[in-house]
């Protein structure tokens, strides 16, 4: 269960409301509605009822055919006010999202608690949303690899949006603020989840079927440029899994985080950041409990989605900050604490030229990763346990990917600096924490890997592949790549 479920139903429902034509009534509102544009609304009956328009049977359809997705209401009720068109839904619907197995289906409750205003600004129509609650009951997630389907109650409180739908079937749509919680279960193995987010806000623009795209893992270069936007405050996650008599239980605490998405012109960057976290594991576990923290994370993507002639550059950004295991994974592998307590970080910039040889979809090509023709190490940094660890490198990656050799046959160079790790492999070794044998094994690696830096306790290693195959570490011959 995620944010996007919450974004997608919006769209969907923002998907029936088109731009504005003349005077905004009841009845030029229906027909707008009528006009449809990849979304037809269709009503059973439509009737004056004392002024207002009342729709009863009402079918909101989403898509084409048998791969429309569809939400039915008893009635709508459109009635004037002011300047604008309060609209009144039925306090229930039923939702039926076709599946590569069976549907997913659901009723959505709390329509009718709210408020939604629909106003003319300039030639577009805005529509305002404020729900104190609203609910939705699904069964049969879980997709195609599912043996058994899954299901889900979510929970939307304080709901507070704006949707104005544009031009050519953009849409836009501003969450100001909304609580969202959720109770799952999955098809395989009926473990069960349960989620809160507070303070959740967002933006999106683009089309019904660029957001279908994002939350289907579909081919984002298909659709029209889309850009999404969800930032959260604190979360909460607890996920229970059948172990036999002894179920595992994770619980994650956070507090802010985010995600946003832009795809357009044949490229799309995401980045998605986490604040600082609690991780827990409960039962199934040696010690019963196990726990750590973790100051924040961040991952950031710049990627192309269609396949074009020439090598497209492409990068990835990862980073974990504060990384610290709880008391009761010190308890296990240093009781005695003889280990520095630092924190670990884990910093990775990758840079590099690729081929697509299909179009990129949101969840990864299905005919397997964009081929890497040169990859850049801009950055590497590791520390823990008082060590630390720096690298770089480029190399590129020439002729058909075979066994050994899964890019290509390499070119290039790389240089990694270490300080502490004499220091540490003494510490595991005199505590008894890593055991004589192991210990020496790590020192005679170390020795053929990595020659004395110039600084106390620093070691340096440096690696080169030669357009000859020569593979050489720190000036010496170490081996020869097999013939292409």
């Amino acid at each position: 269960m995620s944010l996007r479920l919450v974004l997608a139903a919006a769209i969907c429902v923002a998907a029936a409301l088109p731009a504005a034509a003349q005077g905004l009534t009841p009845d030029a509102l229906w027909r707008l509605w009528q006009a449809g544009g990849g979304v037809t609304l269709q009503a059973g009956e439509a009737r004056e009822d004392g002024g207002a328009l009342l729709l009863e049977d009402v079918v909101l359809s989403v898509g084409d055919g048998g791969d429309a997705a569809r939400i039915a209401l008893d009635t709508l009720r459109l009635s004037p006010e002011g300047e604008a068109v309060r609209i009144v839904p039925s306090d229930t619907a039923s939702l039926t999202v076709p599946g590569p197995r069976a549907p997913v289906t659901g009723t959505i409750a709390g329509l009718a608690g709210g408020e939604v205003l629909a106003r003319r600004t300039g030639d577009q129509v805005a529509y305002s949303l404020a729900l104190p609650r609203m609910t939705a009951a699904l069964e049969g997630l879980g997709g195609p690899a599912a043996d058994r389907p899954g299901a889900a109650v979510l929970t939307v409180d304080d709901l507070d949006a704006t949707l104005t739908p544009g031009a050519d079937g953009v849409l836009a749509v501003t969450l100001d603020a909304a609580r969202v919680a959720a109770d799952a279960t999955s098809g395989a193995d009926r473990s069960s989840y349960r989620l809160g987010y507070d303070d959740v806000s967002g933006r999106f623009t683009g089309t019904p079927a660029a957001l279908s795209a994002v939350a289907g893992g579909g081919a984002l270069a298909a659709t029209r440029p889309v850009e999404i936007e969800v930032t959260r405050g604190p979360g909460r996650l607890e996920a229970t899994m059948p172990d036999g008599a002894t179920p595992e239980t994770l619980r994650i605490e956070s507090d802010e985080a985010g995600i946003s998405l832009t795809a357009q012109d044949g490229r799309a960057a995401y980045e998605g950041r986490i604040g600082a976290t609690r991780i827990g594991v409960q039962g199934g576990v040696p010690s019963g409990a196990l726990s750590l923290s973790l100051g924040g994370a961040r991952i950031a993507t710049d990627l192309p989605l269609l396949p074009a002639d020439d090598p497209q550059d492409a990068s990835l950004s990862f980073e974990i900050d504060a990384l610290m295991p709880g008391p009761q994974v010190w308890a296990l592998f240093d009781p005695q604490g003889a280990l520095p307590r630092d924190p670990a970080r884990l910093v990775l910039d990758l840079s590099g030229d690729v081929m697509l040889a299909e179009p990129l979809a949101a969840s990864g090509t299905r005919a397997g990763p964009p081929r890497a023709l040169s990859l850049t190490i801009e950055r590497f940094e590791f520390g823990a346990l008082g060590a630390q660890v720096t690298g770089q490198g480029a190399f590129a990656f020439a002729g058909t990917p075979g066994p050994g050799q899964p890019l290509g046959r390499p070119t290039g160079e790389a240089r990694v600096e270490a300080t502490g790790v004499n220091a540490l492999l003494n510490t595991l070794s005199q505590t008894g924490i890593l055991p004589d044998g192991p210990a020496l094994g790590a020192r005679m690696a170390l020795g053929f890997f990595a020659r004395a830096g110039e600084t106390p306790d620093s070691l340096v290693s440096e690696f080169r592949i030669g357009e000859d195959g020569n593979i050489l570490l720190n000036g010496n011959v170490a081996g020869q790549l097999p013939a292409p």
